[in-house]
């Protein structure tokens, strides 16, 4: 039997059997409370300053699913994807799970959050428009070099021409609230982390679910993202 919160854009049946089909854990044991999953769902829309995408906090209990969702953005603001402050581009993080990526400190030393301690896989967008560039194209092979920090993939295509690049490694992708109540434009609240829209909403009930997390399982949790299509 499911316990659902409200009215949700999605269900936690239906994020579940999601994440099955792509082969990541999915988290159940549910002899104690707090044995949290947390899911991004990524938004269709590629130009989009808005806070589109969903987050789903859920975990099972003695039987019954908690299941939570929060107005988020999974994609840097259009002030970052124009001025890039990275070199090589704009990071987006790219689908997939990413076991043990944050732990509870605070973003940037100032306020608390979920700030990354493992590596994820970024997109580097640095044609320098409104449009994330995060599907990859068709491709022949794909072209692996270690860097300083971080682990490249370039994608080549029949010509020999590189049609999307991809990093791992550590570039403070953390998870933190925006403004003050709950905001509606992204604009230069992320340059790549997951941000939430109502900042009451993410100190109060998220961190207060992180916490207790924390105190029963420690201080990691694991972060999926999935696209919006990809529900099963």
């Amino acid at each position: 039997m499911n316990q659902y919160i409200n009215a949700m854009k999605y269900t936690v049946d239906s994020v579940i059997n999601t994440l099955k089909a792509k082969g990541y854990a999915v988290y159940e044991n549910d002899k104690r409370p707090f044995n949290v999953n947390i899911v991004g769902i990524r938004n269709s829309d590629r130009e989009s300053n808005k806070f589109n995408d969903t987050l789903c906090l859920f975990y099972k209990y003695n039987g019954y699913w908690l299941y939570r969702e929060y107005d988020i953005t999974t994609d840097p603001g259009t002030v970052y994807r124009i001025k890039p402050v990275n070199p090589d581009g704009t990071a987006i993080i790219f689908p997939g799970q990413y076991p043990g990526m944050w732990q509870l400190g605070k973003h940037k030393g100032k306020y608390p959050a979920l700030v990354q301690k493992n590596p994820c896989t970024v997109v580097r967008d640095n044609n320098m428009d409104n449009v994330l560039d995060v599907t990859v194209p068709p491709h022949k092979n794909v072209v692996e070099s270690k860097q300083r920090n971080y682990i490249q993939h370039n994608y080549i295509n029949d010509n020999d021409e590189v049609v999307f690049t991809t990093q791992t490694g550590m570039f403070g992708i953390n998870c933190h609230k925006s403004g003050v109540g709950n905001t509606l434009d992204v604009n230069y609240y992320s340059a790549g982390c997951i941000v939430f829209a109502d900042n009451v909403k993410f100190e109060t009930e998220f961190l207060d679910i992180c916490n207790g997390a924390s105190k029963v399982f420690g201080n990691s949790f694991t972060f999926t993202l999935v696209n919006d299509y990809d529900i099963v």
